[in-house]
């Protein structure tokens, strides 16, 4: 077996040992929050909201008029907790307008997150393009969906 399917096998081990299959934030990425959660009783938080609390992300967000995040590639675990959602949960809370530009969305994930009305998908062909053409892609779908009022 290769390392990951090695590292896999324990992971899926050590969660029945600890009870922790199923339970939210103990998976794939929250490997070290399960291990201190099932021998520490460390509380389980989100990341993400963790980091912006500590930082206020939210007032300096007050004086902005707009607040533009982004990721490398947008997928179903997106809106699930993930930084670039937090920040624009954050933002919409606070009546600010958010832009997520994605260098490319997963096709599993597609369908919700372009309904999310301040998501700009910078490469609709989901193959990532370099992060300039991103960049010059995305504020051209910028202009256009909210000055323009075009929507693609």
């Amino acid at each position: 077996p290769t390392e990951v399917e090695v590292l896999a096998q324990v992971h899926a081990r050590l969660a029945r040992h600890w009870n922790l299959s199923g339970v939210p934030m103990c998976g794939a990425a929250g490997g070290l929050a399960a291990a201190l959660h099932a021998t520490l009783g460390a509380p389980l938080v989100s990341g993400a909201r963790f980091i912006l609390d500590r930082t206020n992300l939210g007032s300096r967000m007050i004086d902005l008029d707009w607040v533009v995040t982004g990721e490398g590639r947008s997928d179903d675990q997106t809106p699930l907790g993930k930084a670039p959602w937090e920040v624009m949960e954050t933002a919409r809370t606070l009546g600010k307008r958010s832009i997520l530009i994605s260098g490319a969305i997963d096709e599993s994930a597609r369908t919700g997150l372009l309904g999310h009305p301040s998501l700009i998908d910078s490469e609709p062909s989901g193959r990532a393009p370099s992060p300039q053409e991103a960049l010059r892609r995305a504020t051209i779908r910028v202009f256009e969906r909210n000055l323009l009022g075009i929507r693609r």
